[in-house]
């Protein structure tokens, strides 16, 4: 269900060179959190950096939510980004999720166009 790498580079090398690939295929960063950060903010301590990064292209948006709205669900794709004992990035497969809600062969193959390019700049 999950798809992880192990990145050769630092946290903050690796979320700069996925964004750049991303936005090489129409992706955009809608939003980044970093956890820790975050709960910080709330006075708790936490060691890891765990960055999510919300990411969309419009197109596969639009073409994907006419064929089921119930893709919406799942909409925007989200990278995780995080550090325990080494750079890790994830995702959970747009084609795995897809699946819970419909089985158009359309959306499924237009699932996976999206997952591979992830996978693409994801990868070092």
């Amino acid at each position: 269900m999950k798809y992880e790498i192990v990145s050769k580079d630092d946290l903050m090398t690796t979320v700069d060179r996925v964004k750049a690939a991303l936005k090489e295929h129409g992706f955009g960063t809608l939003f980044q959190m970093n956890f820790k950060d975050k709960f910080k903010e709330h006075g708790i301590d936490y060691p890891n950096d765990y960055i999510v990064l919300e990411v969309c292209n419009p197109t596969y948006a639009r073409k994907i939510l006419d064929i089921s709205s119930d893709a919406a669900y799942f909409l925007p794709c989200k990278i995780l980004i995080y550090q325990t004992d080494a750079v890790r990035v994830g995702m959970i497969k747009p084609s795995e999720m897809l699946y819970l809600v419909t089985d158009n062969p359309q959306a499924m193959q237009m699932a996976k166009e999206v997952e591979d390019i992830l996978k693409s700049s994801m990868s070092n």
